[in-house]
């Protein structure tokens, strides 16, 4: 390979690496969406309000929440608000009415 091709590629890697960090940047993920309303869900906050409406009001529920990991309140959550009766996190299958596994 001589200098120029060895140049013209560093160049186009130079050029390829600022565009992807623009787009990084300029880009950020967008949060999912409540399809009713428009607005951002609140994934804990979802799973909290159905616990409360369905088991009663009570403060373990949000203690629950929070100790819980992220993929697995999100997953629930996703289940509730779709109105599926069921739902996976890492492999395992639990029912979204509780939460626990099946």
């Amino acid at each position: 390979m001589n200098d120029k091709t060895k140049h013209y590629i560093l160049a186009g890697l130079g050029i390829a690496a600022i565009l992807f960090l623009g787009y990084k940047v300029l880009n950020p993920k967008k949060p999912d969406l409540n399809k009713e309303l428009g607005i951002p869900v609140d994934y804990k906050s979802t799973v909290i309000k159905y616990l409360d409406e369905t088991f009663g009001a009570d403060k373990v529920h949000s203690e629950f929440v929070s100790n819980a990991s992220t993929s697995y309140i999100t997953s629930w959550a996703k289940a509730i608000l779709s109105g599926s009766p069921t739902f996976t996190d890492n492999g395992k299958t639990y029912k979204t009415g509780g939460g626990k596994a099946i």
